[in-house]
């Protein structure tokens, strides 16, 4: 049996303080099969920029605003590849 897609959705906006940590948390994680999504809700800060040079294996999507937080992770969920639970 392969392991089931497990999608990471992030939600930012005026992340730039624990982006990093966050990301770097996910690149040690041990699990085979991750797609990470990082949504960037409009961020008045560099959030979006060190996502795209320094973490290019995350799926970055800016909304362009901020969307809330409903609104952005349903961003997030329409994007995501994981479709259920085992």
């Amino acid at each position: 049996m392969t392991d089931p897609l497990a999608s990471v959705i992030i939600l930012g906006w005026g992340g730039e303080p624990c982006i990093t940590a966050c990301l770097r948390a996910l690149r040690r994680q041990t699990y085979p099969v991750v797609e990470v999504l990082v949504v960037d809700n409009g961020s008045p800060d560099r959030t979006a920029e060190i996502v795209e040079t320094d973490y290019p294996e995350a799926k970055l999507i800016r909304t362009g605003r901020n969307l809330g937080v409903a609104g952005g992770n349903n961003v997030g969920l329409r994007a995501a590849n994981a479709t259920s639970w085992p």
